[in-house]
């Protein structure tokens, strides 16, 4: 089993740390080349992040974070109605079985998707997930800054069947893990929607707070599992609206007991 934390919030953090640093050497000519950008796996019986139990300390975006035992319910770090709401909508999220072979899903995961985007972040829509752009959606926020961010995830999430499961796992709950403590355990709440859903309650708390200060541009893959065929097609004839200055892949976990993950560049 992996788990991944649901901190500070480390992603809005790394949102801010990377909107200040001096331009980075992105070629997102060959993330284009590339199709999958950020690209990596991990899976599991059970996914499942910690609620209370665990806090994450971002001291640099570049360096090594450390874990520490902060009630994230009770610590300034993570404001609590950030946490509710990433929460809500991760179970929302859970409750789509977004997987290959599962279209009438898959659409309902874009839309759900796609009107976040939209109505939540005012993102442009250059891509919804649906018709000639299938397993790819694609938006921008424009901020007028003069940094760019790159934000890939993915929203695609494997098949599941319930016997090993501590709760149904597209209906995802609460559960008080042994050393761990109260968790949400559904599929994909580590791979990979429970990152997804932190990455944009993320910067819809930036931008309510007026904190945002770099333009945000956003591929999201339907088709990761499978190899992300339909966002390397789009990709080779649709370049990025922005040169990127920075990308990052909100993935973070932790493998086999060892310190948490977080995958930032390309």
């Amino acid at each position: 089993m992996f788990w991944a934390p649901l901190p500070k919030n480390p992603i809005s953090t790394t949102i801010q740390h990377l909107a200040h640093l001096p331009p980075l050497r992105t070629d997102t000519s060959l993330c284009r080349k590339a199709g999958c950008f950020f690209a990596t796996h991990c899976s599991g019986d059970i996914s499942y992040i910690p609620v209370h139990a665990n806090d994450v300390v971002w001291h640099d975006f570049a360096k090594r974070v450390r874990t520490t035992t902060v009630s994230v319910a009770s610590s300034s770090l993570c404001p609590a109605p950030l946490l509710h709401r990433t929460l809500a909508t991760l179970g929302a999220w859970t409750r789509i079985p977004s997987h290959a072979g599962n279209e009438p899903a898959m659409q309902a995961m874009a839309s759900s998707l796609t009107q976040f985007l939209s109505n939540t972040l005012g993102a442009r829509i250059i891509a919804n997930g649906t018709g000639a752009t299938s397993g790819v959606i694609h938006a921008v926020i424009d901020r007028g800054a003069d940094v760019t961010l790159l934000l890939y995830n993915m929203y695609d999430v494997m098949p599941a069947t319930p016997e090993t499961w501590l709760v149904p796992p597209f209906e995802g709950g609460l559960v008080s893990l042994p050393d761990k403590g109260e968790c949400f355990v559904g599929r994909g709440a580590e791979n990979n929607k429970g990152p997804l859903a932190g990455m944009l309650e993320a910067l819809s708390h930036l931008l309510r707070e007026n904190r945002l200060n770099a333009n945000i541009e956003i591929i999201l893959d339907g088709e990761e599992e499978t190899g992300s065929e339909s966002l390397r097609r789009y990709m080779a004839g649709n370049p990025l609206l922005f040169h990127a200055d920075a990308g990052l892949f909100p993935s973070f976990c932790e493998y086999g007991g060892g310190p948490p993950r977080m995958y930032l560049g390309c």
